[in-house]
């Protein structure tokens, strides 16, 4: 086990604990380049499925890990933007033109939502306290 020091806010911040790390994804990310090359249709389907749910997780750790942000909504803009891809590739669209549009159409979605979102204060995104368990209980 490695144990790295940090001294500086911005290496606390840092998602890579060290360069190491960024190496690793970097051939990671060199063998996920490649593998259409490499192997059948049933892996490549099953390493884009395995890819396409490690970018939500990523994304979900970096936002309630990293910024303590509760949730909700990150999957919904993730089935917004698929829902969208597909609907435009099935209406006949090329891939290289579906793919940035359903990226733009999730984000708009995304935009709507945070119009009223960043109105609010507290975790009533999260969650709904009644009053009537609020008034019977006392800690």
């Amino acid at each position: 086990m490695r144990i790295v020091f940090k001294t500086t806010y911005d290496r606390d911040i840092d998602i890579h604990e060290h360069w190491g790390k960024r190496g690793a994804y970097l051939a990671l990310l060199a063998v996920m380049a490649v593998l259409p090359f490499l192997v059948g249709e049933y892996y490549l389907a099953e390493a884009t499925n395995t890819l396409i749910w490690s970018l939500a997780g990523m994304g979900l750790m970096v936002l309630v890990g990293h910024t303590g942000q509760v949730s909700l909504g990150h999957a919904a803009f993730l089935a917004i933007g698929a829902y969208t891809d597909a609907a435009l590739m099935n209406a006949g669209v090329p891939f290289l033109v579906s793919f940035p549009l359903a990226g733009i159409a999730a984000g708009l979605f995304g935009a709507l939502i945070a119009i009223p979102a960043v109105r609010m204060s507290g975790i009533y995104l999260a969650m709904r306290r009644s009053r009537s368990s609020s008034s019977s209980r006392r800690w």
